[in-house]
């Protein structure tokens, strides 16, 4: 039976937006899984694996540059997702780590360097249409995985480089005209990755700036979806 646990109650700690594959262990088995955010005494995952509360997990951190991290830890809370969000991963899941060694403080380190604007925003699961305007960018329709006040991950196959500012136009619901913002390419996931951990390919995105009245109405969907979440 999946149970939830209230937000509030869980340790006071900075949490760092992530979009990671991982993979967990879970009574003896290995499943893959996406962290979300990270912290020093925990971390959130998204998974299809057949979790539950209370249970003993490790969690493992891949990298093709440095090695691999793994990391000891309890499932405080499990709930469902809603599909028509993430069809990919049906589960978010609290994890309490009550003593993690060196290795993952130093990727949370580095986490955090590359974070630092996002570090005290959360992000929302949410899909909104999205339109990137350029001649060098991706021309396909598609769609937000989560957006927050600082950053949004959108669902893209298209390789592009880190550090890439794309000039975008998200539909938002109610709103007359689209919302163009510029954001950075901080983050994102390959087709290779996607195909190997079972989740979306896509691009994590460091919100630059906004054209005319467009951060307002930014900022004040976001509320109303923190409101409507409770966030």
């Amino acid at each position: 039976m999946v149970t939830a646990e209230e937000e509030g109650t869980r340790l006071e700690h900075e949490r760092l937006p992530a979009a990671i594959p991982i993979r967990i262990t879970v009574n003896r088995k290995i499943y893959k899984a996406l962290a979300i955010n990270l912290s020093e005494h925990g971390l959130c995952l998204r998974t299809k694996a057949p979790i539950s509360r209370d249970s003993p997990i490790t969690v493992r951190f891949p990298g093709p540059v440095r090695t691999a991290v793994s990391v000891k830890g309890v499932i405080r809370w499990v709930f469902d997702t809603d599909p028509s969000m993430d069809a990919c991963t049906g589960l978010v899941a609290g994890i309490y780590l009550d003593d993690p060694d060196d290795d993952y403080l130093e990727l949370l380190s580095e986490h955090r360097t590359q974070f630092v604007d996002e570090r005290t925003e959360d992000r929302i699961p949410h899909a909104v249409f999205v339109t990137l305007n350029g001649n060098n960018t991706p021309s396909k329709p598609m769609q937000t995985l989560n957006i927050g006040y600082r950053g949004l991950f959108i669902r893209c196959e298209e390789p592009v480089t880190l550090g890439t500012k794309l000039d975008l136009s998200l539909t938002l619901p109610f709103v007359s005209k689209p919302v163009v913002v510029q954001g950075e390419v901080i983050h994102r996931i390959d087709v290779n990755e996607a195909i190997e951990f079972g989740i979306p390919p896509g691009l994590g995105l460091k919100i630059l700036s906004f054209k005319d009245d467009g951060a307002q109405i930014y900022r004040t969907y976001i509320d109303f979806l923190k409101d409507k979440m409770n966030l």
